[in-house]
């Protein structure tokens, strides 16, 4: 299993999941920021050619029961990007969509990330 990471967010290799509860998310943000208002957004262009929206090589979807996100991506790739954070290449395949825990030992609990 590969995983990718920029700030917060991490993406896992996977096989999305057959199931009829998967719904497509058409939005190219993948998370906004709690703090700052930035978000991680998918770029619509790779290596300064154009698309438009009808012309992407990604899916976004959602399980609507567990509300886990997945996106699913054809060649060549897409780039991620955020205003604080490097812009980071995903290469063509299923991806989890999850967001970085951290454990707190002095309060014995586990939270998540927020950019």
């Amino acid at each position: 299993m590969k995983q990718f990471q920029q700030g917060d967010v991490i993406f896992h290799t996977t096989r999305i999941p057959n199931t009829t509860a998967m719904k497509s998310v058409i939005s190219p943000v993948i998370q906004e920021g709690e703090h700052t208002g930035h978000a991680h957004r998918i770029v619509m262009f790779r290596h300064g050619v154009g698309s438009s929206a009808a012309e992407t090589n990604w899916e976004m979807l959602l399980d609507e029961e567990t509300r886990q996100r997945y996106l699913r991506i054809g060649d060549p790739g897409i780039d991620i990007s955020h205003e604080e954070h490097k812009t980071i290449h995903l290469p063509p395949g299923e991806y989890e969509i999850g967001i970085v825990r951290e454990y707190d030992h002095f309060a014995e609990e586990a939270r998540f990330v927020a950019d």
